[in-house]
């Protein structure tokens, strides 16, 4: 998998333009604490840990018309979005959740649908909060698959690396003025 070294001053510019065409999400500074939010593209917070929402609640909405009659048309699947800076237990999680609601004899076309038309940009964790745990359960501060791109810190910038074939396609159309992330980028 090939990583892209991206300069600090950059990352917003990076952003910007993968998730341009998409209603994004990602941390805000609430009260002390992060939450999920609605957000423009350059307006993601990198630095904290994981919000008080579950992004997979991005994939369920509250009222969701799920058939007609009389020719009346079913419910629609959600545009395109992104969210930003999801951490790796929500990433672990959303892989959870995906596995009860995509496979089986009745996968849910709704969930699969909002799946399908989201961009999972995940982010390292640098430093845990009083309430994470994902270590104690299995996971890493790090997401080991399940995202389209995925950030980790570096001394002057951060490392992006693709998960997906959509984060590769993304990463080569707007990735063109960065460099390869060098063996000193990859191993911090």
């Amino acid at each position: 998998m090939r990583a892209k070294f991206v300069p600090g001053g950059k990352l917003s510019v990076l952003l910007e333009a993968v998730a341009s065409d998409r209603t994004v999400y990602g941390p805000t500074r609430v009260d002390g604490g992060a939450r999920l939010s609605k957000i423009p593209p350059g307006a993601a917070e990198v630095a904290g840990c994981r919000t008080a929402e579950p992004v997979k609640t991005l994939f369920f909405r509250a009222r969701q018309d799920v058939g007609g009659y009389f020719g009346a048309s079913s419910g629609e699947i959600p545009a395109g979005q992104a969210v930003l800076m999801a951490r790796a237990c929500d990433v672990a999680a959303i892989g959870l959740v995906d596995r009860i609601f995509t496979e089986g004899d009745l996968p849910d076309p709704f969930y699969r649908g909002a799946r399908n038309n989201t961009l999972l940009v995940s982010m390292d964790c640098t430093s845990p909060a009083d309430n994470c745990f994902c270590t104690f359960v299995g996971g890493a501060p790090f997401a080991r698959g399940g995202y389209d791109l995925n950030l980790s810190c570096a001394d002057g910038g951060y490392v992006v690396t693709a998960g997906s074939d959509a984060g590769t396609a993304l990463l080569e159309k707007h990735g063109g003025g960065l460099r390869e992330a060098s063996p000193e980028d990859l191993g911090r």
